[in-house]
């Protein structure tokens, strides 16, 4: 049995993303006035990967403060604020970054004694692989998000905006 509350808000996200299309089509895509309501999904895919990172970072930086609302988010993320705030601390911010060995389980059947795993992507990037790799992926991912815009290709944002999601705790 796989558990995975990211994968379910994400079918979600895909589920929504479906009723969308069919009330753009109907109601939208028919009014002259309505036009600026395709820009949201468009620019969340846009801008989805790099806004994210800087949620991310900014509830690390909550967290290893020490704020009550930092713990809070902590547990509801299932600890992927400390697991990040952990690796920053041991590893620190580095233009390449520093490959450093992960151990964990999850919600496997055999337990590890050891988890230090890094369960989300933007700080796994920015410390595995450096800030270098995170501002070209950022770069990458807006310019790739502009051309799918551009071509009309609204498939394709859609999926860059699930997986930027995705991204945040997995």
């Amino acid at each position: 049995i796989a558990h995975s509350n990211t994968s379910t808000f994400c079918a979600g996200l895909l589920f929504c993303a479906v009723i969308w299309h069919g009330v753009e089509r109907r109601f939208v895509d028919r009014k002259p006035g309505l036009g600026w309501m395709k820009k949201g999904p468009e620019l969340f895919a846009l801008f989805g990967f790099p806004l994210l990172a800087l949620v991310m970072f900014a509830l690390m930086l909550m967290y290893a403060k020490g704020t009550g609302i930092g713990y809070r988010l902590n547990t509801m993320l299932s600890n992927r604020l400390l697991r990040g705030v952990e690796a920053w601390k041991s590893y620190g911010l580095k233009p390449f970054g520093t490959p450093f060995e992960q151990h964990g389980a999850g919600f496997s059947t055999f337990p590890s004694n050891i988890y230090n795993f890094v369960d989300s992507t933007y700080p796994l990037v920015l410390l595995r692989y450096g800030w270098v790799t995170l501002l070209a992926r950022s770069l990458s991912w807006g310019l790739t998000a502009h051309r799918a815009r551009r071509c009309g290709d609204r498939r394709l944002l859609l999926v860059m905006g699930i997986i930027a999601v995705h991204a945040f705790s997995e």
